[in-house]
């Protein structure tokens, strides 16, 4: 059992560490091309590592899962290790999948000894809300695909609902353990979180707030209060009026009737004045801007505050907001009180304030997960951050949203970054060649009809679209980067159908924005295999589009760097060019373009492909650094 244990907790360091080791941040004092050599070096140490975590979990871990029957032995590894693995109440995460696994599995166990109710199955009714309500976090950030996010959902509303009737007078009298009350206790609010994102459904809304309304009700209810005469009942009184404000996130995107909204201020206001009755004690429950945030809200939502006196009190808790900090609550007002303030705009009429103040908060975002101290988990601001993306407000003159979505990647993920601009880098170099050999495969492309004469000029125009294009093929990345992250174990299921929502999702994010809406189907389609047989999305065809060759070719382009990366792949060496080459003339026809047998068989076009992956990609992570020393100036200042 010590071994066992011994083993998981190195699992665990080693997940830690390989969050720290796979982004470095900016050091004074280190060099340019020692960034780059420190990030060879990690990588290899992520290896390492990942190969360690492997094992660990094939040999100790899935195998305990898998057991017909634990004993106790196996119940308190299990449950060290969820501990471990997961807090629910901060962002410091190590691996919520994993985590969620163990929860179902305790579940599972504790249901066949319905005689151990508050020594097991209420602590793993807790957990596994918990578990499945983070690990729902996860996936409804790929909302338009929500099989999985609404599965994992109904997992923790069954645990919490079973949770609930022991809430029933003739149950909670019989509880003895103080632990188990609490639990009983603090999922009669915490089970409202489940209901986030679940939008426009007028019966779901009464639902959920007639479980808040009788979570108030409790705290308020002399039965309750005797039998838990050692429960923290003001800490329940103020997270209980907080759910209430959170409700109406995102400008009331669930749709909330105007009988609601005036509830939720009404318990608002109570919020303010039990704060302000202990603001040092109750600072630590809530801060005193997140309780003016949810207070505003509320007071605009139900008609007591003008849009514009509401636009000023933002800016006004923004301007006060701590840059460095990256606790829930900060993360709360650098990044979802911006999301708030956008989603007030008309972006047909914007004011010369209000595109200065997005300029501001774009630029404020993205050096503010540049600033990101090394996290074993960034969830949460995963959460917020895809809502800012998602209300993205393009400004003639401004920040364009190619330019975001890149600064985005290289703040997250840098080797995602890098990936990013290699294949708009070799994309652009196979559109030039394929261009010299055959002009007429890009008939429809840029207005191009493949059979004129090709000028100068749209050559140009037919690259640059290519390249811009390529740049954006992974935006949707963003919104599944604690995935894509993931290098110490194989990827599950779940996580393996939520990364591959970033196609649709990426193209759905470009189709917003003028200067990119031409791009989507390139996002939307580079992992469809060229005669459509394999791929995703399964619902979307390339065969009639115009710009099929271009996607194409970043097809091509998407594996050769994902094939050859020698710094940002910990899992398996980068192969050679040459192999490569014999790979992609296997699949030439099938799952790549037939022209690209002619391409890399062709020595220019092998040449210059081959300098781009032996010195461009350096390039690419030294430039990853100077904006790292950017940021880190700008800050000092």
């Amino acid at each position: 059992m010590k071994d066992i244990k011994g083993f998981i907790g190195k699992y665990i360091r080693n997940t830690e560490q390989i969050s720290i080791l796979s982004s470095p941040k900016f050091a004074a004092g280190r060099k340019i091309l020692d960034y780059t050599k420190e990030l060879q070096d990690n990588f290899v140490m992520i290896g390492k590592l990942a190969a360690e975590n492997r094992e660990i979990l094939d040999t100790y871990l899935f195998p305990l899962l898998k057991k017909e029957q634990l004993d106790e032995n196996d119940r308190e590894i299990l449950r060290d290790a969820f501990s471990a693995l997961l807090n629910g109440y901060t962002m410091e995460n190590v691996d919520i999948p994993l985590a969620t696994m163990i929860s179902d599995r305790l579940l599972e166990d504790a249901l066949m000894y319905p005689d151990a109710v508050e020594e097991m199955l209420i602590p793993a009714l807790d957990d596994n809300v918990l578990a499945n309500y983070n690990l729902m976090n996860m996936a409804k950030r790929t909302s338009a695909y929500s099989s999985v996010c609404a599965r994992v959902r109904e997992k923790a509303f069954t645990s919490g609902r079973m949770l609930l009737t022991y809430l029933e007078p003739e149950k909670f009298v019989l509880l003895k353990s103080e632990t188990a009350m609490d639990s009983v206790l603090t999922n009669g609010r915490y089970i409202s979180a489940l209901y986030e994102n679940l939008c426009g459904d007028a019966a779901v809304n009464q639902e959920n707030m007639d479980i808040l309304l009788r979570a108030d009700a409790i705290a308020n209810d002399s039965f309750y209060r005797e039998q838990a005469p050692f429960f923290d009942w003001n800490y329940y009184k103020l997270r209980t009026c907080e759910y209430f404000g959170m409700v109406l996130e995102q400008h009331n995107r669930r749709g909330f009737g105007q009988e609601q909204c005036r509830i939720v201020k009404e318990h608002c206001d109570r919020l303010k004045a039990l704060w302000k009755e202990n603001p040092e004690e109750n600072g630590e429950a809530i801060t005193e801007e997140e309780v003016m945030l949810l207070s505003s809200r509320a007071d605009y939502l139900s008609g007591n505050l003008s849009v514009e006196e509401y636009k000023f009190l933002l800016s006004e808790l923004y301007q006060k907001r701590n840059s460095r900090g990256f606790t829930i609550a900060d993360v709360f007002i650098n990044v979802l009180l911006p999301v708030e303030y956008m989603r007030l705009l008309d972006n047909r009429k914007l004011s010369e304030e209000e595109k200065s103040t997005l300029e501001e908060i774009y630029h404020n975002a993205t050096n503010y997960v540049f600033q990101m101290p090394n996290q074993s988990s960034f969830n949460f601001l995963l959460e917020y951050f895809c809502a800012l993306l998602g209300c993205f407000i393009e400004i003639p003159g401004g920040m364009l949203f190619r330019e975001l979505g890149l600064s985005c990647l290289a703040a997250f993920h840098p080797p995602t970054y890098v990936h990013t601009m290699m294949v708009g880098k070799i994309t652009s170099c196979l559109c030039g060649h394929l261009l010299r050999l055959h002009p007429e495969a890009f008939a429809g492309v840029a207005g191009y009809d493949g059979k004129e004469p090709l000028t100068e000029e749209k050559r140009y125009e037919i690259i640059e679209f290519a390249y811009k294009g390529a740049l954006c093929h992974d935006f949707g990345k963003l919104y599944v980067m604690d995935i894509i992250s993931v290098y110490g174990r194989k990827i599950l299921d779940d996580e393996f159908d939520m990364i591959k929502c970033h196609a649709d999702l990426g193209a759905d994010l470009l189709l917003r924005c003028e200067s990119t809406k031409n791009y989507a189907n390139i996002a939307r389609g580079h992992h469809k295999w060229y005669d459509n047989s394999k791929g995703y999305p399964t619902n979307f065809s390339t065969e009639a589009l115009s710009e099929k060759i271009l996607i194409d070719l970043v097809t091509v382009a998407d594996c050769i760097d994902a094939a050859t990366d020698t710094v940002g792949r910990s899992y398996s060496k980068g192969k050679t060019l040459t192999d490569m080459k014999q790979e992609l003339a296997e699949g030439a026809g099938t799952r790549y373009t037939p022209y690209v047998t002619e391409l890399m068989e062709d020595k220019k076009v092998f040449t210059d492909v081959e300098f781009i992956l032996s010195r461009y990609r350096e390039k690419l992570y030294r430039d990853t650094y100077v904006r790292l020393q950017n940021v880190s100036e700008r800050e000092k200042r």
